[in-house]
């Protein structure tokens, strides 16, 4: 598998770099497209884990929907799932931590580990997109490596 690097500081250097393909088929150029995509949510993720007050400590992350699945358009958003421990109960302090440095197009979800697999276990469509067709950006804990029960 091919990956492209683009150098630069963040989302607008991978989002400017979407137009810079040069001559490719459009194949190749959608393809390229689907992996600049995945770029901005690892460099999110990369953001949310390193930042001074209250880093988000990643267990495992990965990118689900049509960014993963390849059937992205211009409006697409990139949906990122997070799974860490150590995150606040209340729905909004959770959302102020996730959104606090999000960039343009992320549209993050994070859980903890049991509620992760308490959403796999209820066949959660969440939990289950990212079991089957998530491109995963961090999993040393092998969490998205656990199969729903039929």
């Amino acid at each position: 598998m091919w990956r492209i690097n683009v150098v630069g500081k963040g989302d607008d250097d991978v989002r400017a770099g979407l137009f810079r393909l040069g001559r490719v088929s459009a194949l190749e150029k959608r393809q390229a497209q689907r992996l600049m995509l995945i770029d901005l949510a690892r460099v999110y993720v990369e953001r949310v884990a390193s930042r001074d007050d209250e880093p988000i400590r990643v267990a495992a992350a990965a990118v689900i929907g049509s960014v993963a699945r390849g059937d992205f358009n211009p409006a697409s958003d990139i949906d990122v799932i997070i799974v860490s421990e150590g995150l606040p109960d209340s729905p909004l302090a959770r959302a102020d931590l996730l959104y606090r440095d999000v960039g343009p197009g992320i549209e993050p979800k994070a859980f903890t580990r049991d509620e992760f697999e308490r959403m796999v276990a209820r066949r959660n469509p969440l939990a289950i997109a990212a079991l089957t067709e998530g491109v995963v950006i961090l999993d040393p804990g092998g969490v998205f490596r656990m199969r729903p029960s039929h």
